[in-house]
């Protein structure tokens, strides 16, 4: 099966999903952090060590999702940040660790996200030709990029009845 991973910063525009997305057929998103959080650096970082190992990876990581989103699922169209990883303006979260897609087992992205550019998770997915399968692990915080916003759960049912909020 193939196994990619985003490691980004990551979040949603004003707190709402700028969009939403179906998931092809033959892929699914682990996710490491509940909607509207943050990923913290103490987790993030042995992931992407357990990932970026050329044999044996992934051995942890099923230990740590907090939702798998499955085909002909509509999830948020969340979106990775790039990061500068390297040199006096270095990310301190992403020093030594470039951000991009990564496929499991690797040691650099397939696809950089250079610092200050972006990606929307639909974007990833459909990279490739005809788009990514497998599964595809989310190492990005999935927080409301404004603090003023409370965040609610609520299905995705419910999803017109908040104004288009999306929440898991």
């Amino acid at each position: 099966m193939n196994e990619y991973f985003v490691s980004a910063h990551g979040g949603r525009d004003a707190g709402t999903s700028t969009g939403t997305f179906v998931i092809p057929n033959d892929l699914e998103i682990h996710f490491y952090s509940a909607d509207g959080t943050v990923l913290q650096n103490s987790l993030a970082v042995p992931l992407y060590c357990d990932l970026t190992r050329q044999t044996g990876y992934g051995r942890i990581c099923s230990s740590y999702v907090k939702r798998i989103a499955g085909p002909y699922q509509v999830v948020p169209d969340y979106i990775a940040f790039g990061a500068e990883h390297q040199g006096a303006d270095a990310d301190p979260v992403f020093q030594g660790y470039p951000t991009g897609i990564y496929r499991a087992g690797r040691q650099a992205p397939s696809l950089p996200i250079p610092a200050g550019q972006q990606m929307r998770q639909s974007e990833i997915i459909y990279s490739r030709k005809p788009h990514l399968t497998g599964r595809l692990l989310w190492l990005c915080c999935r927080e409301n990029m404004d603090p003023n916003r409370v965040v609610q759960p609520y299905r995705p049912s419910d999803v017109v009845a908040w104004g288009g909020a999306w929440r898991d």
